[in-house]
Protein backbone atom coordinates (compact mmCIF):
# COMPACT_ATOMS: atom_id res chain seq x y z
CA UNK A 1 0.00 0.00 0.00
CA UNK A 2 1.30 3.45 -0.92
CA UNK A 3 0.83 6.29 1.59
CA UNK A 4 1.00 9.85 0.22
CA UNK A 5 2.59 12.28 2.76
CA UNK A 6 0.27 15.07 3.83
CA UNK A 7 2.85 17.76 2.92
CA UNK A 8 2.58 16.84 -0.79
CA UNK A 9 -1.08 17.88 -0.93
CA UNK A 10 -1.51 21.05 -2.96
CA UNK A 11 -3.91 23.84 -2.10
CA UNK A 12 -6.46 24.32 -3.46
CA UNK A 13 -7.07 20.53 -3.71
CA UNK A 14 -9.71 19.61 -6.30
CA UNK A 15 -12.19 16.71 -5.99
CA UNK A 16 -10.64 14.97 -8.99
CA UNK A 17 -7.17 15.17 -7.41
CA UNK A 18 -8.55 13.68 -4.17
CA UNK A 19 -10.13 10.78 -6.09
CA UNK A 20 -6.84 10.19 -7.88
CA UNK A 21 -4.82 10.07 -4.67
CA UNK A 22 -7.35 7.76 -2.99
CA UNK A 23 -7.00 5.40 -5.96
CA UNK A 24 -3.23 5.35 -5.48
CA UNK A 25 -3.52 4.77 -1.73
CA UNK A 26 -6.01 1.90 -1.96
CA UNK A 27 -4.65 0.14 -5.04
CA UNK A 28 -3.48 -3.46 -4.66
CA UNK A 29 -1.38 -5.77 -6.74
CA UNK A 30 -3.72 -7.69 -9.11
CA UNK A 31 -4.41 -11.29 -8.08
CA UNK A 32 -2.61 -13.97 -10.05
CA UNK A 33 -4.91 -16.03 -12.23
CA UNK A 34 -5.40 -19.79 -12.09
CA UNK A 35 -7.60 -21.93 -14.30
CA UNK A 36 -8.21 -25.45 -13.03
CA UNK A 37 -9.21 -27.90 -15.76
CA UNK A 38 -10.76 -31.02 -14.30
CA UNK A 39 -13.75 -32.98 -13.02
CA UNK A 40 -16.32 -31.82 -10.50
CA UNK A 41 -19.36 -33.54 -8.91
CA UNK A 42 -17.94 -37.07 -9.18
CA UNK A 43 -16.63 -39.64 -6.67
CA UNK A 44 -13.64 -40.65 -8.79
CA UNK A 45 -10.35 -40.07 -6.96
CA UNK A 46 -9.12 -37.42 -9.42
CA UNK A 47 -12.40 -35.54 -9.06
CA UNK A 48 -12.39 -35.78 -5.26
CA UNK A 49 -8.83 -34.47 -5.05
CA UNK A 50 -9.82 -31.60 -7.34
CA UNK A 51 -12.91 -30.76 -5.29
CA UNK A 52 -11.18 -30.82 -1.89
CA UNK A 53 -8.47 -28.55 -3.28
CA UNK A 54 -11.00 -26.21 -4.88
CA UNK A 55 -12.71 -25.77 -1.51
CA UNK A 56 -9.44 -24.42 -0.14
CA UNK A 57 -8.42 -22.47 -3.26
CA UNK A 58 -11.64 -20.39 -3.14
CA UNK A 59 -10.47 -19.02 0.22
CA UNK A 60 -7.21 -17.75 -1.27
CA UNK A 61 -6.62 -14.42 -3.02
CA UNK A 62 -6.25 -16.12 -6.39
CA UNK A 63 -8.32 -15.15 -9.42
CA UNK A 64 -9.76 -18.66 -9.79
CA UNK A 65 -11.61 -20.14 -12.77
CA UNK A 66 -12.66 -23.71 -13.57
CA UNK A 67 -13.04 -25.57 -16.84
CA UNK A 68 -15.12 -28.76 -16.72
CA UNK A 69 -13.61 -31.56 -18.76
CA UNK A 70 -15.45 -34.58 -20.12
CA UNK A 71 -15.48 -37.57 -17.77
CA UNK A 72 -13.26 -40.49 -18.77
CA UNK A 73 -16.29 -42.78 -18.91
CA UNK A 74 -19.29 -41.41 -20.79
CA UNK A 75 -21.61 -43.33 -18.43
CA UNK A 76 -20.36 -41.50 -15.34
CA UNK A 77 -22.66 -38.77 -14.11
CA UNK A 78 -23.15 -36.57 -11.06
CA UNK A 79 -26.34 -38.39 -10.04
CA UNK A 80 -25.21 -42.02 -10.06
CA UNK A 81 -21.60 -41.20 -9.13
CA UNK A 82 -22.06 -38.11 -6.99
CA UNK A 83 -19.13 -36.85 -4.97
CA UNK A 84 -20.65 -37.37 -1.53
CA UNK A 85 -19.76 -33.86 -0.42
CA UNK A 86 -22.32 -31.75 1.42
CA UNK A 87 -24.78 -29.61 -0.54
CA UNK A 88 -23.03 -26.50 0.77
CA UNK A 89 -19.62 -27.75 -0.36
CA UNK A 90 -21.01 -28.66 -3.79
CA UNK A 91 -22.56 -25.20 -4.08
CA UNK A 92 -19.25 -23.48 -3.29
CA UNK A 93 -17.39 -25.61 -5.84
CA UNK A 94 -19.96 -25.11 -8.60
CA UNK A 95 -20.08 -21.34 -8.06
CA UNK A 96 -16.47 -21.01 -9.18
CA UNK A 97 -16.60 -18.97 -12.44
CA UNK A 98 -16.14 -20.87 -15.67
CA UNK A 99 -13.13 -20.40 -17.87
CA UNK A 100 -13.11 -17.50 -20.33
CA UNK A 101 -11.66 -18.91 -23.53
CA UNK A 102 -10.36 -15.48 -24.50
CA UNK A 103 -8.30 -15.15 -21.32
CA UNK A 104 -4.69 -16.01 -20.78
CA UNK A 105 -3.81 -17.24 -17.29
CA UNK A 106 -0.74 -17.18 -15.14
CA UNK A 107 -1.26 -20.89 -14.43
CA UNK A 108 -3.34 -23.74 -15.83
CA UNK A 109 -3.64 -26.80 -13.60
CA UNK A 110 -5.10 -29.95 -15.22
CA UNK A 111 -6.45 -32.83 -13.17
CA UNK A 112 -8.22 -35.45 -15.29
CA UNK A 113 -7.47 -38.65 -17.19
CA UNK A 114 -5.93 -39.36 -19.69
CA UNK A 115 -3.23 -36.84 -18.80
CA UNK A 116 -3.47 -33.92 -21.22
CA UNK A 117 0.06 -32.58 -21.76
CA UNK A 118 -0.77 -30.31 -24.71
CA UNK A 119 0.03 -26.60 -24.75
CA UNK A 120 -2.13 -24.31 -22.61
CA UNK A 121 -3.22 -20.67 -22.68
CA UNK A 122 -1.02 -19.89 -19.70
CA UNK A 123 2.50 -18.93 -18.73
CA UNK A 124 2.89 -22.14 -16.72
CA UNK A 125 1.18 -25.53 -17.03
CA UNK A 126 0.85 -28.10 -14.24
CA UNK A 127 -0.62 -31.54 -14.92
CA UNK A 128 -1.72 -33.84 -12.09
CA UNK A 129 -1.32 -37.57 -12.50
CA UNK A 130 -0.67 -40.84 -10.68
CA UNK A 131 1.27 -43.97 -11.48
CA UNK A 132 0.22 -47.12 -9.65
CA UNK A 133 2.66 -49.52 -11.29
CA UNK A 134 3.82 -47.84 -14.47
CA UNK A 135 2.63 -45.61 -17.32
CA UNK A 136 2.07 -46.40 -20.99
CA UNK A 137 1.77 -44.06 -23.97
CA UNK A 138 -2.02 -44.21 -23.94
CA UNK A 139 -2.01 -42.56 -20.50
CA UNK A 140 -1.13 -39.26 -22.24
CA UNK A 141 -2.89 -37.15 -24.86
CA UNK A 142 -2.11 -33.90 -26.63
CA UNK A 143 1.62 -34.37 -27.05
CA UNK A 144 4.44 -36.87 -26.83
CA UNK A 145 6.28 -37.18 -23.54
CA UNK A 146 9.52 -36.22 -25.31
CA UNK A 147 8.04 -32.97 -26.67
CA UNK A 148 6.33 -32.14 -23.38
CA UNK A 149 9.59 -32.56 -21.47
CA UNK A 150 11.27 -30.02 -23.75
CA UNK A 151 8.96 -27.29 -22.41
CA UNK A 152 10.34 -25.49 -19.37
CA UNK A 153 6.89 -24.28 -18.32
CA UNK A 154 5.43 -27.80 -17.83
CA UNK A 155 5.47 -29.57 -14.48
CA UNK A 156 3.89 -32.86 -13.43
CA UNK A 157 2.30 -32.95 -9.97
CA UNK A 158 2.03 -36.41 -8.42
CA UNK A 159 1.06 -37.36 -4.85
CA UNK A 160 3.85 -39.74 -3.81
CA UNK A 161 7.47 -40.62 -4.44
CA UNK A 162 6.38 -44.10 -5.56
CA UNK A 163 4.12 -42.51 -8.20
CA UNK A 164 6.99 -40.26 -9.27
CA UNK A 165 9.04 -43.35 -10.21
CA UNK A 166 6.43 -44.27 -12.83
CA UNK A 167 6.73 -40.86 -14.50
CA UNK A 168 10.52 -41.01 -14.49
CA UNK A 169 10.41 -44.45 -16.11
CA UNK A 170 7.98 -43.05 -18.71
CA UNK A 171 10.56 -40.44 -19.74
CA UNK A 172 9.90 -37.38 -17.61
CA UNK A 173 12.88 -35.69 -16.03
CA UNK A 174 13.49 -34.98 -12.37
CA UNK A 175 13.06 -31.27 -12.98
CA UNK A 176 9.61 -31.92 -14.48
CA UNK A 177 8.32 -33.51 -11.25
CA UNK A 178 6.72 -32.12 -8.10
CA UNK A 179 5.48 -34.39 -5.30
CA UNK A 180 2.56 -33.03 -3.28
CA UNK A 181 0.65 -35.42 -0.97
CA UNK A 182 -3.11 -35.68 -0.57
CA UNK A 183 -4.94 -34.77 2.62
CA UNK A 184 -8.09 -35.21 4.66
CA UNK A 185 -10.72 -32.77 5.82
CA UNK A 186 -10.63 -32.88 9.67
CA UNK A 187 -14.29 -31.81 9.94
CA UNK A 188 -15.33 -34.76 7.74
CA UNK A 189 -13.04 -37.58 8.89
CA UNK A 190 -12.61 -37.85 12.65
CA UNK A 191 -12.93 -40.30 15.53
CA UNK A 192 -16.47 -40.55 16.93
CA UNK A 193 -17.34 -41.27 20.57
CA UNK A 194 -17.66 -44.83 21.87
CA UNK A 195 -21.45 -44.70 22.20
CA UNK A 196 -21.95 -43.60 18.57
CA UNK A 197 -19.50 -46.21 17.31
CA UNK A 198 -21.28 -48.97 19.21
CA UNK A 199 -24.61 -47.94 17.72
CA UNK A 200 -23.21 -47.83 14.19
CA UNK A 201 -21.81 -51.34 14.58
CA UNK A 202 -25.08 -52.62 16.01
CA UNK A 203 -26.96 -51.20 13.00
CA UNK A 204 -24.82 -53.38 10.71
CA UNK A 205 -25.22 -56.49 12.86
CA UNK A 206 -21.66 -56.34 14.17
CA UNK A 207 -21.25 -57.74 17.69
CA UNK A 208 -19.28 -55.87 20.38
CA UNK A 209 -16.49 -58.49 20.38
CA UNK A 210 -16.23 -58.73 16.56
CA UNK A 211 -12.94 -57.56 15.05
CA UNK A 212 -13.74 -55.83 11.75
CA UNK A 213 -11.25 -55.50 8.90
CA UNK A 214 -12.15 -52.77 6.40
CA UNK A 215 -11.17 -52.07 2.80
CA UNK A 216 -12.65 -49.25 0.70
CA UNK A 217 -12.29 -48.47 -2.99
CA UNK A 218 -12.04 -49.97 -6.44
CA UNK A 219 -11.55 -53.71 -6.55
CA UNK A 220 -9.01 -53.41 -9.34
CA UNK A 221 -6.05 -55.78 -9.45
CA UNK A 222 -3.55 -53.29 -7.99
CA UNK A 223 -5.50 -53.02 -4.71
CA UNK A 224 -4.54 -56.45 -3.36
CA UNK A 225 -8.06 -57.35 -2.21
CA UNK A 226 -7.40 -60.92 -3.31
CA UNK A 227 -4.59 -61.13 -0.77
CA UNK A 228 -6.82 -59.68 1.94
CA UNK A 229 -9.51 -62.26 1.16
CA UNK A 230 -6.95 -65.08 1.31
CA UNK A 231 -5.66 -63.86 4.70
CA UNK A 232 -9.22 -63.62 6.01
CA UNK A 233 -10.07 -67.18 4.92
CA UNK A 234 -6.92 -68.53 6.59
CA UNK A 235 -7.50 -66.62 9.84
CA UNK A 236 -11.23 -67.29 10.17
CA UNK A 237 -10.98 -70.82 11.66
CA UNK A 238 -8.77 -69.45 14.44
CA UNK A 239 -10.75 -66.24 15.05
CA UNK A 240 -14.50 -66.81 14.82
CA UNK A 241 -15.11 -63.14 15.71
CA UNK A 242 -13.13 -61.87 12.73
CA UNK A 243 -15.25 -59.95 10.20
CA UNK A 244 -14.52 -58.37 6.83
CA UNK A 245 -16.25 -55.26 5.50
CA UNK A 246 -15.75 -54.31 1.84
CA UNK A 247 -16.95 -50.96 0.49
CA UNK A 248 -16.50 -51.24 -3.28
CA UNK A 249 -16.68 -48.67 -6.07
CA UNK A 250 -18.73 -50.81 -8.42
CA UNK A 251 -20.83 -47.82 -9.50
CA UNK A 252 -17.68 -46.38 -11.11
CA UNK A 253 -15.79 -49.45 -12.27
CA UNK A 254 -18.47 -52.15 -12.40
CA UNK A 255 -16.21 -54.53 -10.47
CA UNK A 256 -17.58 -56.41 -7.46
CA UNK A 257 -16.15 -58.78 -4.87
CA UNK A 258 -17.87 -61.60 -6.74
CA UNK A 259 -15.64 -60.82 -9.73
CA UNK A 260 -12.54 -60.93 -7.53
CA UNK A 261 -13.56 -64.27 -6.03
CA UNK A 262 -14.36 -65.74 -9.44
CA UNK A 263 -10.87 -64.91 -10.66
CA UNK A 264 -9.31 -66.28 -7.47
CA UNK A 265 -11.22 -69.56 -7.79
CA UNK A 266 -9.75 -70.13 -11.25
CA UNK A 267 -6.21 -69.86 -9.91
CA UNK A 268 -4.66 -73.23 -9.13
CA UNK A 269 -2.79 -71.69 -6.19
CA UNK A 270 -6.11 -71.11 -4.42
CA UNK A 271 -7.59 -74.57 -4.91
CA UNK A 272 -7.40 -75.38 -1.18
CA UNK A 273 -9.04 -72.15 -0.01
CA UNK A 274 -12.39 -72.61 1.71
CA UNK A 275 -14.43 -69.80 0.17
CA UNK A 276 -17.38 -70.66 2.44
CA UNK A 277 -15.50 -68.76 5.17
CA UNK A 278 -16.63 -65.61 3.36
CA UNK A 279 -20.33 -66.15 4.11
CA UNK A 280 -20.35 -63.44 6.78
CA UNK A 281 -18.46 -60.79 4.77
CA UNK A 282 -20.26 -57.44 4.72
CA UNK A 283 -20.41 -55.68 1.34
CA UNK A 284 -21.49 -52.09 0.72
CA UNK A 285 -21.86 -51.16 -2.95
CA UNK A 286 -24.05 -48.08 -2.88
CA UNK A 287 -22.53 -44.63 -3.11
CA UNK A 288 -22.08 -42.98 0.29
CA UNK A 289 -21.86 -39.35 1.31
CA UNK A 290 -18.93 -38.18 3.41
CA UNK A 291 -20.93 -38.38 6.65
CA UNK A 292 -21.72 -42.07 6.13
CA UNK A 293 -18.21 -42.79 4.90
CA UNK A 294 -16.90 -41.42 8.19
CA UNK A 295 -19.27 -43.82 9.98
CA UNK A 296 -17.94 -46.78 7.97
CA UNK A 297 -14.36 -45.92 8.90
CA UNK A 298 -15.28 -45.65 12.58
CA UNK A 299 -16.99 -49.04 12.55
CA UNK A 300 -13.70 -50.78 11.71
CA UNK A 301 -11.09 -52.16 14.10
CA UNK A 302 -8.43 -52.07 11.38
CA UNK A 303 -8.11 -50.75 7.85
CA UNK A 304 -6.18 -53.26 5.71
CA UNK A 305 -4.65 -52.46 2.32
CA UNK A 306 -2.16 -55.08 1.03
CA UNK A 307 -1.78 -53.23 -2.29
CA UNK A 308 0.55 -54.06 -5.17
CA UNK A 309 0.71 -50.50 -6.49
CA UNK A 310 -0.94 -47.19 -5.58
CA UNK A 311 -0.52 -43.60 -6.68
CA UNK A 312 -1.20 -42.43 -3.11
CA UNK A 313 -3.86 -44.61 -1.41
CA UNK A 314 -6.04 -42.07 0.37
CA UNK A 315 -8.48 -44.40 2.25
CA UNK A 316 -5.87 -45.59 4.82
CA UNK A 317 -5.04 -41.95 5.58
CA UNK A 318 -8.74 -41.13 6.01
CA UNK A 319 -9.13 -44.21 8.22
CA UNK A 320 -6.16 -43.10 10.34
CA UNK A 321 -7.82 -39.66 10.64
CA UNK A 322 -10.75 -41.53 12.22
CA UNK A 323 -8.40 -43.17 14.73
CA UNK A 324 -8.51 -46.57 13.01
CA UNK A 325 -5.24 -48.62 13.01
CA UNK A 326 -4.02 -49.28 9.47
CA UNK A 327 -2.11 -52.14 7.85
CA UNK A 328 -0.47 -51.19 4.54
CA UNK A 329 2.15 -52.55 2.17
CA UNK A 330 5.70 -51.44 2.91
CA UNK A 331 7.78 -49.75 0.23
CA UNK A 332 5.01 -48.03 -1.71
CA UNK A 333 3.08 -44.78 -1.84
CA UNK A 334 1.86 -44.97 1.77
CA UNK A 335 5.47 -44.72 2.99
CA UNK A 336 5.17 -40.97 2.38
CA UNK A 337 2.59 -40.53 5.14
CA UNK A 338 2.87 -43.63 7.30
CA UNK A 339 3.88 -43.27 10.94
CA UNK A 340 4.37 -46.08 13.46
CA UNK A 341 1.62 -44.59 15.59
CA UNK A 342 -0.83 -45.36 12.77
CA UNK A 343 -0.37 -49.11 12.58
CA UNK A 344 1.79 -51.72 10.86
CA UNK A 345 3.49 -52.36 7.54
CA UNK A 346 3.34 -55.53 5.46
CA UNK A 347 6.71 -56.83 4.27
CA UNK A 348 7.09 -56.69 0.50
CA UNK A 349 9.57 -56.86 -2.34
CA UNK A 350 9.77 -54.78 -5.52
CA UNK A 351 9.11 -56.55 -8.82
CA UNK A 352 10.21 -55.22 -12.22
CA UNK A 353 8.56 -57.30 -14.92
CA UNK A 354 9.36 -57.66 -18.61
CA UNK A 355 6.67 -55.11 -19.59
CA UNK A 356 8.46 -52.23 -17.82
CA UNK A 357 5.95 -52.59 -15.00
CA UNK A 358 7.05 -51.99 -11.42
CA UNK A 359 4.99 -53.21 -8.49
CA UNK A 360 5.17 -54.56 -4.96
CA UNK A 361 4.64 -58.14 -3.88
CA UNK A 362 3.27 -58.07 -0.31
CA UNK A 363 3.97 -61.05 1.91
CA UNK A 364 0.87 -63.06 2.86
CA UNK A 365 2.62 -64.28 6.00
CA UNK A 366 3.45 -60.71 7.04
CA UNK A 367 -0.13 -59.61 6.34
CA UNK A 368 -1.54 -62.37 8.55
CA UNK A 369 0.99 -61.61 11.28
CA UNK A 370 0.09 -57.90 11.22
CA UNK A 371 -3.62 -58.62 11.59
CA UNK A 372 -2.95 -60.98 14.49
CA UNK A 373 -0.75 -58.40 16.21
CA UNK A 374 -3.57 -55.87 16.08
CA UNK A 375 -6.02 -58.45 17.41
CA UNK A 376 -3.86 -59.69 20.27
CA UNK A 377 -1.26 -57.08 21.18
CA UNK A 378 -1.64 -54.72 24.12
CA UNK A 379 0.15 -52.06 22.07
CA UNK A 380 -2.23 -49.34 20.96
CA UNK A 381 -2.19 -48.00 17.41
CA UNK A 382 -4.22 -45.19 15.89
CA UNK A 383 -6.78 -43.74 18.30
CA UNK A 384 -6.83 -40.07 19.24
CA UNK A 385 -3.06 -39.77 18.81
CA UNK A 386 -3.18 -41.16 15.28
CA UNK A 387 -6.15 -38.99 14.36
CA UNK A 388 -4.44 -35.85 15.68
CA UNK A 389 -1.25 -36.70 13.77
CA UNK A 390 -3.13 -36.90 10.46
CA UNK A 391 -5.17 -33.76 11.10
CA UNK A 392 -2.06 -31.74 11.93
CA UNK A 393 0.17 -32.98 9.12
CA UNK A 394 -2.14 -33.94 6.24
CA UNK A 395 -5.14 -31.61 6.21
CA UNK A 396 -6.39 -30.43 2.81
CA UNK A 397 -5.71 -26.87 3.98
CA UNK A 398 -2.04 -27.65 4.59
CA UNK A 399 -1.71 -29.65 1.37
CA UNK A 400 -3.38 -26.95 -0.75
CA UNK A 401 -1.08 -24.31 0.75
CA UNK A 402 1.84 -26.40 -0.57
CA UNK A 403 0.11 -26.57 -3.97
CA UNK A 404 -0.35 -22.76 -4.06
CA UNK A 405 3.33 -22.28 -3.25
CA UNK A 406 4.47 -24.72 -5.95
CA UNK A 407 2.19 -23.02 -8.50
CA UNK A 408 3.87 -19.72 -7.52
CA UNK A 409 0.50 -18.03 -6.94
Amino acid sequence: MTFVPLKTFSVPYSLEEIKSDISIITSKTPSKSLCVEGWRNLNHSYSLVNQWQLLKLVDSKIDLKHKDLAYYNKNWNSKENYSGLTSEQVKIINQIPSEDNNNRYDVVYRISYPLNISLSNSDRLFVYGTSEWGLTNDCFVGSSVKEACSRNNLKIITPSNWSKIGFLKAGFKEENMIVIPHGVEPSSFYKVDFKSRSQYRKNLGIHPDDFVLLNIGALTSNKGVDLLVKAYILLKPKYKNLRLLIKDSSNLYGKTLKDVLSKMAKNELNKNLDFSKLNDVLIISQNLDVKNLNIIYNIADAYVSPYYGEGFNLPPLEAAACGVPIVVTSGGATDDYFSKIMGLKIDSKIINDSHNKIYLEPSLESLIESIEILMNSSTSYGGEIGSKYVHQNFSWKKVTDILIKELSL
